[in-house]
């Protein structure tokens, strides 16, 4: 987190966003599983700095855990799902016609 803090020239906690959270989560290159455990001690540290009145917010609270090795592919896939139905319009009760 030190290292990641000095390549962004942080040197306040204040500095840090959700943004900056995932950043540094995406640039360990680990498995998913191994991100969400690493993750625990930084949103228990700036937990920590919360509770004591150094920051704010928690910006690593925001940071939800990696469900595949794509951070963005559960969000494309919502795009296109919901995208999808806009194209679907109900013909007659219990069915859609598409287009």
């Amino acid at each position: 987190m030190k290292a990641f803090a000095e390549t962004m020239g942080y040197v306040m906690l204040g500095q840090w966003t959700p943004i900056d959270v995932r950043e540094m989560r995406t640039a360990w290159s680990v498995a998913p599983q191994t991100a969400a455990k690493n993750m625990s001690p930084v949103k228990a540290f700036f937990e920590y700095c919360v509770a004591n009145d150094w920051i704010e917010k928690n910006p690593a609270r925001l940071v939800k855990n990696q469900r595949g090795s794509d951070p963005y592919a559960d969000f494309y896939g919502y795009i296109v799902v919901h995208q999808s139905r806009a194209n679907c319009r109900p013909q007659s009760k219990g069915s859609l016609r598409v287009g």
